[in-house]
This record gives structure tokens, sequence and C-alpha cells, in this order.
């Protein structure tokens, strides 16, 4: 299936109980757990981060450098942290951090299907290191629900 299949879908409203795999939350990113793997959504052209994400303990510090070096395609982070009890009891818990360059977000039909062709990428990347759930974060955030359709 490709963008022009479900490109005159994207332009109909959609209830709420369509969605069934996406849902939009307004819980502070801040609140997520140093675990949770994660998707920012980026302009390539801007790789500064907005003010609430750059503050984050769960940006690593070398994705600025990702998102430069990206050549405009989804790429991905690992963080591995290892924990070890009184007991030496070890236990490793990894976070994928995944980039998806998309450009500046606007209602563009141009843009849209890019944001689709990155987002199938994006589910590749994901076969590699699967995943339950992921969160995903907009750099600047969302104008409007075409994204969310794309990802549903």
């Amino acid at each position: 299936m490709g963008f022009n299949d479900i490109s005159q879908v994207l332009k109909e409203a959609w209830p709420e109980e369509v969605f069934k795999y996406t849902k939009i939350d307004d819980t502070d990113v801040s609140s997520l757990n140093k675990e949770d793997d994660i998707t920012v959504i980026v302009d390539p052209q801007n790789s500064k981060l907005n003010k609430t994400m750059e503050t984050l303990e769960l940006i690593p510090p070398d994705l600025a450098n990702l998102i430069k070096e990206s050549d405009d395609k989804v790429d991905f982070i690992l963080n591995s942290t290892i924990t070890v009890n009184k007991n030496k009891d070890e236990s490793e818990k990894v976070r994928v951090v995944y980039t998806v360059p998309w450009g500046t977000i606007h209602e563009g039909t141009k843009s849209l299907e890019k944001l689709y062709t990155q987002v199938r990428s994006l589910k590749d990347a994901m076969e590699i290191h699967p995943t339950s759930s992921i969160h995903v974060i907009i750099n600047g955030g969302m104008e409007n629900e075409n994204p969310r359709k794309i990802f549903e």
C-alpha cells in the first residue's frame, strides 16, 4: 500500500473510536520511564530540540549529531542500562530512541507523503529491535491529526 492509497482517507474526519493503535497522551514527556522506547520526529534542517525535550534525561546526548548525520533517513540509538543489586544480580534494560526526519511540519501533501515514507522506514527499523509500544514525540508539537492517522 502506497501513499496514494491512503491520501484520500487522510482528508476524512476520523472519530476517536477508529483509532485502535494510537492515542494522544497529554502526559508530560518528562514523566516517561527512562527505559521506554521513543521516536522523535524532527526537522533535520533544524536539529535543535525544543526546551522541554532538551532538558530531559531521556534524550541521548548524541541525538542532535545523529539527526545531522542521518542523511534524511530513519535511524536509532540504543541506550543500555545495567543494574546490579546487593546480591550481585544484574539486569539490563535497553531503550531505543528512533529519529524520524520529517522536515517542516505543515499540511502540505508532499510533507505528508514524506512522513508516510518515513513511518514505513521506522516500521522496518523496529523489526530489528522489536517493541510492544513506543512513544512518539513530535519536536515542536502536532498541528493536526494527520501524523496520528499515518501512524495508525
